[in-house]
C-alpha cells in the first residue's frame, strides 16, 4: 500500500514523499531486516553494524496527529521540562532500563450525608515490579519499542494493575475476558493515571547515578502540577490512552474496551513499552552511549 508523509532532512523538506507500507512481512523476511528504520542497537542488526550512531528523537501524536523522528539531535517543542536519562543495562539488545514499580491513581467522587458531591478522592496503589516473581532481588527491565502498539506485562503484574483500575467486587474484579484472553476496561478512563518509576537514572554530569527512594504521594501530585515527570523517575501514562476498540456484541452495550495493558507469557519477561508510551513521553535514543532520554511529551490535547 502507498501513502504519503513528511520527509526533512536539514532545510530540505518534501511535503508528500510516497512510501511504500506493508501489512504482513514474510517469516523469511524477519531474519533480514534490522527493526522500523534501523533504529535499534547494533545488537539485533543482521549484520552487527548500527545503521545510526548518533542522537534520535522520538515522538508519537495521539489520535491522527501522526509522529515525529529527528535524526541527529531532539526537537524541545515536543516535550516539557527537561530529560531524563537512563543507561541500557550492559547486554542487554533491547532500548531499555530497569523498571522499580507501577502506580495505579484512580479518582473517585465521595458524597457527603447530603448527597452534595465533595472534591474527588484519590486513590493510590503500588506495585513493585518484583512482586510475587521468585526472582529474589532482580529487577526486570521496560523495553521500548515503537513497533509494538500496547503495553505487555508479565502476567502478575497485569492482574494487579487491572484490579486497581476497575477497583469493583472488593478488589477482585480485573475485567479478564476468557473469550478473548485478553484484558478489558471501562471505556472511559479519564479518572485514572498510571505512573512508572525506572531508574536508577544518570547524573546530568554523566559521573555518577542517583538512588531510587520509596515514592510518596506528594511525588505524584508535583509531577501533575508541574508537568514534570522526571521528580523521582516516574512518568505518566493516561488512563484514556489505555482505551482500545470495544469489545464485540457487549462492548457497546456497556461500555466496555480492550486494555491497552495486556499480559506477555511468563511471569519472569520483562516489561514492553510500546506506542501507548509514546504516545504520553519524549524520548531520545543515544546509540555512541547506550542511553536513552525521557521527558513528558507535548499533545495537542494536553497543551497548557
Amino acid at each position: 500500500t502507498l501513502h504519503t508523509d513528511v520527509l526533512q532532512i536539514g532545510d530540505f523538506v518534501v511535503d508528500h514523499q510516497v512510501m511504500g507500507v506493508a501489512k504482513s512481512l514474510s517469516s523469511n523476511l524477519h531474519k533480514n531486516i534490522d527493526g522500523s528504520f534501523g533504529l535499534g542497537l547494533k545488537d539485533l542488526s543482521f549484520n552487527g553494524i548500527s545503521l545510526i550512531r548518533r542522537l534520535i528523537g522520538v515522538w508519537m501524536g495521539t489520535g491522527h496527529q501522526g509522529g515525529e523522528l529527528t535524526f541527529g539531535g531532539r526537537d524541545p517543542a515536543r516535550f516539557k521540562g527537561e530529560l531524563e536519562y537512563f543507561s541500557v543495562p550492559q547486554g542487554s539488545a533491547y532500548w531499555s532500563t530497569p523498571v522499580r514499580s507501577i502506580t495505579v491513581i484512580t479518582q473517585e467522587v465521595v458524597t457527603n450525608k447530603t448527597e452534595a458531591p465533595i472534591h474527588p478522592k484519590k486513590i493510590s496503589h503500588q506495585i513493585d515490579s518484583r512482586v510475587g516473581s521468585g526472582t529474589g532481588v532482580s529487577v526486570p527491565s521496560a523495553i521500548f519499542d515503537t513497533s509494538t502498539d500496547i503495553i505487555l506485562l508479565p502476567p502478575r503484574v497485569a492482574h494487579k494493575v487491572h484490579q486497581y483500575i476497575h477497583n469493583f467486587f472488593f478488589g477482585l474484579y480485573t475485567g479478564y475476558s476468557y473469550l478473548s484472553n485478553s484484558y478489558t476496561v471501562p471505556c472511559n478512563l479519564d479518572n485514572v493515571e498510571i505512573w512508572v518509576e525506572l531508574g536508577p537514572s544518570v547524573e546530568r554530569s554523566g559521573s555518577t547515578t542517583s538512588n531510587i527512594t520509596g515514592a510518596s504521594y506528594a511525588t505524584f501530585e508535583r509531577a501533575n502540577t508541574t508537568g514534570s515527570g522526571y521528580g523521582n523517575n516516574k512518568f505518566l501514562i493516561r488512563g484514556r490512552d489505555l482505551v482500545r476498540e470495544h469489545v464485540p456484541v457487549v462492548g457497546g452495550l456497556f461500555g466496555v474496551c480492550f486494555s491497552g495493558i495486556q499480559a506477555s507469557k511468563t511471569d519472569e519477561d520483562d516489561w514492553v513499552f510500546g506506542n501507548i508510551w509514546f504516545m504520553n513521553n519524549y524520548m531520545t535514543l543515544n546509540h555512541a552511549h547506550r542511553q536513552i532520554g525521557i521527558a513528558p511529551a507535548v499533545q495537542m490535547d494536553n497543551l497548557d
